[in-house]
């Protein structure tokens, strides 16, 4: 991902999180927050499918280091909610 795009998602849990840590309670606050990261994981698995056509020109030590980053992202979504329903 570009650096733009990760100071984005950065920049977007930032502000969310202060938010939640000031209400919350807020339910809309925490849905945004669940969806932002949920995007955000689609986005990198759609990377990841675009990555593994072109898995002739990279090598796969690369692939995999991509795909750890997907599966590790994949958690975030669930300690959102599970934070969300305390």
């Amino acid at each position: 991902a570009s650096s733009a795009a990760i100071g984005s998602i950065a920049n977007a849990r930032v502000l969310l999180q202060r938010g939640l840590r000031v209400n919350p309670t807020a339910k809309d606050l925490w849905l945004q927050y669940f969806s932002l990261e949920f995007h955000y994981i689609q986005k990198l698995r759609g990377r990841r499918e675009i990555l593994q056509l072109g898995l002739n020109k990279k090598g796969l030590a690369e692939t995999a280091a991509d795909e750890d980053d997907v599966e590790s992202s994949v958690q975030i979504p669930v300690i959102i909610y599970k934070n969300a329903i305390k």
